[in-house]
């Protein structure tokens, strides 16, 4: 997951400046769209977006019920959630179901510029997508291992 909040200075701006010092020793594009890719930090071009990161205070829209016989498995988690007050939504036509990538914007309300990743917010949304991620990579483990004894 990369998260980018929108008043992030170093990633808007410092990263270009670095990356026009090193002009010289880029590799060579195709086109403009792949200079202008290599020249925007990830999660600052647009068209790479998966999802929107925003404040949201409901409640969580997945819990610990999902570890029962390993329901977690069938949880896309590419899809909008809400995790510790904060809710993950897809960008329309932008986002691949069940993928192991998410680009998500974000407001300076939930991340502050460039190491604002520290609120409790931030914090608790993460760590709760993170534990549900690992949960569910377990319990596909332990499924897999248990269809290989038989």
């Amino acid at each position: 997951m990369t998260v980018s909040a929108e008043d992030d200075f170093a990633r808007k701006h410092l990263f270009s400046i670095g990356r026009k010092l090193t002009w010289l020793f880029r590799p060579s594009f195709q086109d403009n769209l792949e200079a202008e890719l290599w020249g925007t930090a990830l999660g600052e071009f647009e068209p790479q977006q998966t999802h929107e990161l925003k404040l949201n205070p409901s409640p969580s829209t997945i819990d610990d019920s999902l570890y029962k016989d390993c329901a977690i498995n069938k949880k896309d988690f590419t899809e909008s959630l809400i995790l510790g007050g904060a809710q993950l939504t897809p960008k329309p036509g932008r986002h691949q179901p069940y993928s192991p990538v998410v680009v998500a914007y974000t407001s300076h309300k939930l991340v502050q510029n460039h190491n604002g990743i520290f609120g409790k917010i931030f914090s608790d949304f993460l760590t709760d997508y993170v534990a549900f991620v690992e949960g569910k990579r377990m319990c596909l483990v332990t499924e897999m291992l248990s269809h290989t004894a038989k």
